[in-house]
């Protein structure tokens, strides 16, 4: 399925003329050889040494949620002094597998309680928890020169097997003299 995969998007990506020339895969798997590359490996894919290859690991945040770290009761001599007071603990971030993204749920919170017997108010301590999945994705990039605004009286004439040069027209030994812009590599 790489492979297909991999071919397709060279195919769109050569048809409709992007200038960069990259495009980006799930996973980080060369198509051809099976072989998984681990975040931040560069490699030229098998069968497509024009094109540089690099494993990237990214977070997909899912979900954040308040959450109630802490709660202590509070004297109703004191009440006034702590209710104006909202307390949170630093953020949290919880790594959970893709999988799971359908039995995460954040609870509704309870408004602090007051006890008229004890004449006790809670005081609550809150987290914001953030839940994420981790993912590998391939972003690859053709190592061919793409140009811009080229001057009619010059071309581009390959140079072994992935690179070009900028030409003059009627005579292929010169290089142009003419501006030109060169695009991402």
């Amino acid at each position: 399925m790489y492979i297909s995969t991999f071919f397709a998007f060279s195919i769109v990506c050569l048809a409709v003329g992007v200038s960069s020339d990259c495009f980006k895969l799930p996973g980080c798997t060369d198509g051809v050889t099976h072989q998984i590359y681990e975040n931040g490996y560069r490699w030229k894919p098998r069968g497509h040494p024009c094109y540089s290859c690099k494993c990237y690991q990214s977070r997909q945040y899912v979900l954040g949620c308040q959450v109630i770290a802490d709660k202590v009761k509070v004297k109703k001599s004191e009440y006034s002094a702590a209710f104006g007071q909202i307390s949170f603990l630093p953020a949290e971030e919880v790594e959970i597998r893709e999988e799971e993204i359908v039995n995460i749920t954040c609870e509704t919170l309870p408004l602090p309680a007051y006890d008229p017997v004890t004449q006790e108010l809670e005081s609550i301590t809150y987290q914001n928890v953030y839940y994420f999945y981790t993912y590998k994705r391939t972003h690859c990039c053709s190592r061919f020169d793409s140009y811009d605004n080229l001057h009619p009286s010059c071309m581009a004439v390959p140079v072994g097997e992935c690179k070009t040069r900028i030409v003059q027209r009627g005579d292929p030994n010169k290089l142009c003299e003419e501006p030109y812009n060169v695009l991402g590599k």
